[in-house]
């Protein structure tokens, strides 16, 4: 006798496997469209968890790999015996002496001088600490060589091996070949605001007419370096030995290799996009609980045969819950490779614009943990999701299965159809297609959720984007000059007053007192602009968050921005900071706080009697402010080159002339970054939403057959079927649409706070713009279109005899 197949032969050639491949099969669209649904979701997860991982790492790694400074000290100049003497203090691994000078450089066949950045390396050969890495190939940084950053050379855009031109201090110039293309993977904010940057030995110094001294420690700790605590008390007491050899300290910062400058918008990133990636997760399942809620309702008489045959209740439920196991699991297979293919390119499009380096060459990266929450997702939530409609399906009893009908009689009786019926509509096709978007209300309300919370998603973005450059604005709004000039001396303001204004386009010049303070807080000494422009200026927002602004005739009182609160965070107006200026320490008294959010720079207003009252001429200043006519970035580097040639022809020496709009565009990119990231996952909730609407009107016309029969009975041709649904379509589109546009509201504030706490450390105000509703209006007609045509199409292939065979 043959032996019957045993194991996993047995349950493929069991009638419930064979249901369960039926079922998949029975409606090929249908499956399509819920795996995916369910392969967007995994997806998203997978790009998602992989990117953040890569950033992460890859940030972390190339930072800490370069050995950054654990301790900046800027002081007064120094040579190497300060340098010795600080490397035979206890727990120091390595310490040098640098100087950053500003140059102007050109390639020898342009015209045009840019200004540069040149940092003078005690011995690069032998460099233990901020590590530069060769972009091309190695090079050895030789005397009379330069080498350049890669970012700021786009602007320079000098040869490898070909001399740059540099201009020096004393207006003679010098050639430096070019030795080398780097990157400085342990930069912080300075690459922000200027890119053009050099790189030279300090025997290079007196090539540049330049005392071969240092201003900058740069100190890299031993023990522990990622343990604030260890690295503050260190610093205490190098600041104590340099203080001793009567220097003053401008400025002492200090950093652990896990404080990369730029992982604030790496977590920007990761909290956008786990916002988005569990609203996609959650798109998923509506989906898959409008599919399995019409299937049971499509299988009643299927599943009344099963159990008059003896099936049981718990078999059915297994049955069921197999099918939707089938579409996690083909959609898992899908998004594990994908979701890793798309973090890799994610990550490795943007970690250059946060200045790091991935650490892995592999374009399909896989992590363990992110292959299990893909799992999950893909698996454990449908499952989930798909279990109340089984349960809900599986308990009808036989005698109520067996007498179901295919075509409702229409008498429905609640409050909407009794509003809907009062519609007049000369067009049977128009009514019966209102009629028919109401007629399942649970699926509608699914299909909707969905939508309209992809259209809100896709509106909050540039809600978002609005808000975070509102932000830019707001720190602007401290000082809305168009140009920022520094002469290297005091100059007679009236002076330079008369020779910016004769340049054509300059409307306004305003000088402006500055002084640079030191703040010793806990051991460590940071640096304090403070400003006194004239009380009347307007190029200042004279807002705070608390207490009030500086008024006329006060001394020594402050209106302090909200970084303070990174060394005082109970500071309040009437408390009271010792400032260092000069050598001198004086106490001065907060007034007021205000918003000027980013970076952890302390910047500070006062008043003019308060510098002058320091020594400073009332009639001469440094610092010079220009309003232009106009404010493009174009029109303000013109106004620039035009006053630097006009300052070169009356030999005043400019220390930096900037444009506002430059220095923003050099910032704005990271904050790009952030909105390439947040369209790119809004287009996929967008997607979701999409294919949820596709599906409801595929599910709709498989549950009329009946009702599409008796209208072929009728008459109705291909073209009135067609419209019957999509008609349907924009119906819903419509309504998803307001819906959206309502919910666009919390959501924008909602991930405006996110990003703006993340980036800016500063809670977000609302902001609206009409471009996202404009553009998820034309959207959302192109979806609601793409998502009618197959169901409408399919609507319109059926025959009568199709139909009512079904029936």
């Amino acid at each position: 006798m043959k032996k019957k197949p045993a194991g996993i032969f047995k349950l493929f050639r069991s009638p419930s496997f064979r249901k369960i491949i039926a079922d998949f099969f029975e409606n090929k669209s249908r499956s399509f469209l819920v795996i995916t649904s369910i392969t967007i979701g995994v997806f998203a997860v997978g790009m998602i968890g992989t990117g953040y991982i890569l950033l992460t790492q890859g940030m972390a790694a190339s930072y800490a790999d370069n050995f950054p400074a654990n301790i900046t000290i800027t002081t007064d100049p120094f040579n190497k015996e300060l340098v010795k003497m600080i490397a035979r203090q206890d727990n120091i691994e390595y310490v040098e002496g640098r100087q950053t000078i500003l140059l102007e450089a050109r390639n020898p066949d342009e015209t045009k001088w840019k200004k540069i950045y040149v940092t003078a390396i005690q011995d690069l050969a032998d460099t233990q600490i901020k590590l530069l890495t060769p972009v091309d190939q190695s090079f050895v940084l030789k005397d009379k060589t330069i080498a350049l950053l890669e970012d700021g050379n786009q602007e320079l855009n000098a040869q490898l091996g070909q001399p740059l031109e540099i201009k020096l201090k004393d207006g003679t110039t010098q050639f430096l070949p070019v030795a080398g293309i780097v990157k400085d993977y342990t930069a912080g904010r300075e690459i922000i605001f200027e890119k053009k940057r050099g790189y030279i030995t300090a025997e290079t110094l007196p090539y540049l007419h330049m005392p071969e001294h240092f201003t900058t420690l740069v100190i890299r700790i031993s023990g522990d370096t990622y343990d604030q605590t260890h690295i503050h008390s260190i610093a205490a007491s190098i600041n104590k030995k340099v203080e001793q050899s009567g220097r003053s300290i401008y400025s002492s910062e200090i950093r652990g290799d896990a404080d990369q400058p730029f992982s604030n918008y790496v977590l920007a990133l990761g909290q956008i996009m786990l916002f988005i990636g569990l609203l996609v997760v959650i798109l998923s399942s509506s989906l898959i609980i409008n599919t399995m809620n019409a299937l049971m309702a499509q299988h009643v008489r299927q599943i009344g045969i099963m159990k008059l045959i003896g099936g049981h209740r718990t078999r059915i439920i297994l049955m069921y819950l197999s099918l939707v196991l089938i579409f996690g699991l083909i959609s898992f297979l899908l998004s594990v490779p994908t979701g890793a293919l798309g973090g890799f390119l994610m990550s490795y499009r943007n970690i250059a614009v946060l200045n790091g380096q991935l650490k892995t060459i592999r374009i399909l990266p896989l992590f363990p943990k992110v292959i299990a929450l893909q799992a999950f997702v893909a698996i454990l939530i449908p499952l989930a999701a798909a279990l109340v409609p089984i349960l809900r399906g599986s308990k009808i009893t036989v005698h109520k299965a067996l007498n179901s009908q295919k075509i409702s009689n229409g008498e429905q009786t609640d409050l909407l159809n009794r509003f809907l019926n009062r519609i007049d509509l000369k067009d049977l096709i128009n009514k019966l297609s209102l009629r028919n978007t109401f007629r399942k209300k649970g699926r509608l309300a699914l299909t909707l959720f969905a939508l309209s919370l992809g259209g809100a998603m896709f509106i909050a973005v540039f809600n978002v984007q609005l808000v975070l450059l509102n932000q830019i604005d707001r720190i602007v709004s401290y000082n809305s000059a168009d140009i920022v000039i520094n002469t290297e001396k005091q100059q007679r303001i009236e002076k330079i007053d008369a020779l910016v204004s004769s340049v054509g386009g300059v409307e306004y010049v305003e000088g402006w007192w500055t002084e640079n303070a030191q703040l010793e807080v806990g051991g460590q000494t940071m640096s304090v602009s403070i400003s006194a422009p004239p009380l009347d200026s307007p190029m200042v927002k004279k807002e705070v968050s608390v207490g009030r602004w500086v008024l006329p005739g006060e001394i020594n009182t402050l209106a302090v921005n909200d970084a303070f609160y990174n060394a005082y965070p109970q500071l309040k107006p009437g408390d009271q900071i010792t400032l260092e200026i000069d050598g001198r320490k004086n106490a001065w008294t907060v007034v007021g706080i205000y918003n000027y959010t980013g970076f952890d720079d302390k910047r500070a207003y006062t008043t003019p009697e308060s510098l002058i009252h320091l020594n400073n001429d009332p009639l001469h200043t440094s610092s010079f402010q220009v309003v232009t006519r106009e404010h493009d970035i174009t029109y303000q580097q013109e106004k620039v080159d035009q006053i630097q040639a006009l300052s070169d022809q009356h030999g005043i020496k400019l220390a930096r002339i900037i444009s506002i709009e430059k220095m923003l565009d050099n910032s704005i990119d990271k904050i790009n970054l952030l909105i390439f990231i947040l369209l790119l996952m809004a287009f996929l909730t967008g997607s979701v939403g999409s294919i949820g609407l596709s599906g409801t009107l595929s599910l709709n016309v498989l549950e009329r057959n009946g009702e599409i029969g008796i209208l072929r009975a009728i008459g109705a041709g291909d073209r009135t079927i067609s419209k019957l649904v999509l008609q349907e379509g924009a119906i819903i589109g419509v309504i998803s649409y307001i819906l959206g546009v309502l919910l666009s509201f919390p959501v924008s504030r909602l991930l405006g706070t996110l990003v703006s706490n993340a980036i800016f450390s500063a809670p977000a105000e609302l902001a609206i713009t009409f471009k996202g509703y404009f553009y998820w209006l034309i959207l959302m007609v192109v979806f609601s279109l793409a998502a009618s045509l197959i169901p409408a199409r399919s609507a319109a292939r059926m025959t009568i005899r199709d139909v009512l065979a079904y029936e």
